[in-house]
């Protein structure tokens, strides 16, 4: 904002307290309709003002401030207010007007999305996109001071619902409507989480052109609020470029204060760039404990459920707790919704678990579903076709191979999005380089040989099904005859079993079976 425009603004807020003191309620609402973005990033405490003070028969003919009071108020504290829980509003009058109805059915998509009510807030987003839509020209002129806010908050129903793609646009019309009027925060709100919708779905280019589309926030009291989504795109590059550390920074900056139901998005952030065996111990415990103030019906679908199953997954493999981490993936439930970003995520990494325990030909098969599911997201076609390839490679078919990890390369490199390349293990790709030479830039391709970023191989995938069986049994005690009768084989065989699982995991005696076993996941802790 120029030095002129906040100046502007400011001698709003003036007016706008004076009219108050003076009960000149139509022009108070005047200012309020005319006004609204400009005043409200300049002399937020001046709208609190002003839509508290607002008499009962003003807000009978004007029913969208009274909606706007609990909105306004709990925006203008930063969320700083006694509880999270949003209770909506006080039944408030009839609406009278399109602006009115609109203001109405936003607080209860906001209202409904602060429950986890996902599907909800996106049936009621789609009837107040209708009637937006079918208004005419002299009305949404209207309508110019609301918009950018009131379709913010519907794009963010749909983001919430698992709908990234329609939020996306969603976002892109609160942000044209936002510019159109020079309402900064909503500019920036939108800017950012159009950032950050490009950046999830992998389309780097897109999230780094939406970036330097962000106005300048340094210094306004809503900066820490509207930046939020932004530090996550800024984030997803640098992890996506493989510059772990920077991510790491980029995260230590973010503040959800205001924003609190965007935690899964920050945990899942913080997964991806966490390999200390201790930290993960504690992300898991916050993550684990987070999940449990979300609202019942938020747990089970929506947007958060993939972000909060992948974070788990990743942190469990980096502790070595494998099948508590393909167990967290399948705590998603795969729906008739299978199409949104979160699904495809979660189906992406089961195809990579099927690489790990080398079951070869289901890994190529739903990896080769997704390529063709996932043509407008990078992130899911990168990994997918590096899976695919992979899976290929392993089974012989090295042209089939070399054309499909020869497309992931090329489209990882042109939107600088290498860490999808690395759910395959690093023993693959040291087979699929020698297929092509020299496709990346060499501290990428170190990268993917080193295993650095990778969770490493589960031990245990080195044992049969039966020998698999035999070290569950023995680390829980059991004794050689309890094992042969639990197995319906010989005490012998068991034994000749034994021997090759004490081989294979390199241990040679049941107190080091155990503790290997635990360390794992294979036990429990309580057996």
């Amino acid at each position: 904002m120029s030095e002129s425009d906040a100046h502007g603004a400011a001698k709003l807020g003036e007016l706008l307290d004076s009219h108050v003191q003076a009960g000149q309620w139509p022009d108070v609402v005047a200012i309020l309709d005319e006004h609204w973005g400009a005043v409200l990033s300049s002399d937020p405490a001046a709208i609190q003002r002003a839509v508290n003070a607002l008499p009962e028969t003003v807000l009978e003919a004007n029913p969208r401030w009274a909606l706007a009071a609990d909105y306004v108020n709990r925006y203008v504290t930063n969320g700083s207010t006694p509880t999270t829980i949003f209770r909506g509003t006080a039944p408030t009058p009839e609406p009278t007007n399109l602006l009115d109805v609109l203001a109405q059915l936003t607080s209860k998509i906001a209202a409904r999305r602060a429950g986890g009510r996902y599907a909800d807030a996106v049936d009621t987003a789609r009837e107040a996109r209708s009637l937006l839509d079918d208004a005419d020209d002299a009305t949404r002129a209207s309508l110019k001071q609301a918009l950018p806010e009131i379709v913010f908050q519907w794009a963010m129903a749909w983001e919430y619902y698992g709908d990234t793609d329609r939020a996306t646009r969603e976002y892109t019309e609160s942000f044209d409507a936002a510019a159109a009027i020079g309402h900064r925060i909503a500019e920036a709100s939108a800017a950012g989480a159009l950032a950050w919708m490009h950046g999830l779905a992998g389309r780097n280019i897109q999230a780094r052109m939406w970036l330097n589309r962000l106005p300048d926030t340094d210094g306004e009291w809503w900066g820490n609020r509207a930046s939020v989504t932004a530090r996550f795109a800024q984030a997803q590059l640098f992890i996506d470029d493989l510059d772990i550390e920077t991510a790491r920074d980029e995260l230590a900056r973010v503040n959800l204060a205001g924003v609190p139901e965007r935690w899964p998005a920050q945990k899942y952030l913080l997964a991806l760039t966490e390999t200390d065996p201790a930290r993960c111990v504690d992300l898991l415990t916050q993550i684990d404990s987070s999940a449990a103030s979300l609202p019942a019906d938020a747990l089970q679908g929506g947007a958060w459920a993939p972000f909060v199953a992948i974070a788990r997954s990743i942190l469990l493999s980096r502790l070595e707790n494998w099948p508590g981490a393909r167990a967290a993936l399948n705590d998603v439930a795969i729906t008739s919704r299978d199409v949104d970003f979160g699904i495809l995520q979660i189906r992406l990494w089961k195809a990579a678990a099927h690489l790990l325990t080398g079951d070869v030909t289901r890994a190529r098969r739903k990896a080769t579903v997704l390529v063709g599911a996932s043509t407008a997201s990078p992130r899911i076609l990168v990994g997918a076709l590096a899976v695919a390839g992979a899976a290929a490679c392993r089974l012989g078919e090295t042209d089939a191979a070399r054309k499909q990890v020869s497309m992931a390369l090329r489209l990882a490199d042109q939107h600088r999005l290498y860490v999808p390349l690395t759910i395959v293990p690093a023993a693959d790709w040291a087979s699929l380089f020698e297929l092509l030479p020299d496709p990346l830039p060499t501290d990428i391709r170190n990268a993917l040989l080193s295993d650095s970023l990778s969770t490493g191989a589960d031990p245990f995938l080195r044992l049969s099904p039966r020998e698999l069986a035999v070290a569950r049994s023995v680390a829980s005690h059991h004794s050689m005859d309890e094992v042969a009768a639990q197995l319906f084989v010989s005490r012998n065989t068991v034994k000749t079993q034994l021997r090759s699982v004490y081989r294979k995991l390199d241990v040679r005696s049941r107190a080091s079976l155990e503790e290997l076993a635990l360390r794992h996941g294979y036990l429990n802790p309580e057996e």
